[in-house]
């Protein structure tokens, strides 16, 4: 196997290697987005039905002061009636009466609504933050792990890095040119084995003249189809 095709294989087996790192470098920002995207949604469940609460009370005083305004009126006009002996003017404060109750009835059930939420929300906002809190612990293991790998992923290229430049410092420019150009049509696969009378890169049927040459193995010879440097599988080994 010639010299230049050794350290191409060399370097393609160390960049297959620097593109699996890199993949998996390539997932962790999405890992955590993932995580604060889940953050984020339990945050707002739990602060949702905080709001809920506020708001229910606020509402609840609100209808308080009205509830109080109708009997209020009611009272008032149930005074009134002890104290006409006009049928007409009877009848009438009965007509405000039965208004004004008829006002009244819906701010009362929607008090007792606000009641029996009340009760719900008192036990659904302690779960709802126990579950945030959870999270939010998990989220900062998972956060401790991602920075270990991290920092492991890239001295793990560092080092790929280290061993790649004592195999590329050995190629000329023409050499370097060529398993560049190879390199971003095929990462990782710039040479490629004879597997039978096939290419191994993009599996196309060798000529016997190409197969002869290969075996010959005292020129370079590139697949006429890929245009990868092949070569034999036992001579890599």
């Amino acid at each position: 196997m010639l010299k230049f095709l050794k350290l191409y294989h060399e370097l393609q087996i160390i960049d297959a290697d620097r593109l699996a790192v890199e993949k998996q470098l390539a997932t962790f920002p999405a890992t955590v987005q993932e995580w604060k995207n889940k953050l984020a949604t339990a945050h707002g469940a739990w602060k949702s039905l905080l709001t809920e609460q506020t708001n229910n009370e606020a509402e609840r005083r609100k209808l308080a002061t009205q509830t109080n305004e109708w009997e209020a009126k009611i009272a008032h006009y149930q005074e009134q009636q002890r104290q006409v002996t006009n049928e007409k003017q009877l009848a009438a404060l009965e007509h405000e009466i039965a208004s004004a109750r008829k006002a009244l009835s819906p701010i009362e059930e929607r008090q007792i609504e606000i009641i029996l939420r009340a009760d719900e929300l008192a036990k659904e906002i302690p779960m709802a933050e126990e579950a945030f809190r959870a999270l939010e612990a998990e989220a900062k293991e998972e956060k401790e792990r991602i920075r270990e790998q991290l920092a492991s992923k890239k001295e793990a290229l560092a080092l790929l890095d280290k061993d790649r430049d004592v195999f590329w410092t050995q190629l000329n420019e023409t050499e370097k040119r060529d398993y560049a150009d190879l390199a971003l049509r095929f990462p990782g696969r710039v040479v490629a084995p004879i597997a039978g009378e096939t290419c191994g890169g993009c599996f196309t049927k060798m000529q016997p003249n190409i197969l002869a040459a290969v075996r010959k193995a005292d020129q370079p010879v590139r697949c006429d189809q890929c245009r990868r440097f092949i070569f034999l599988p036992e001579d890599a080994s």
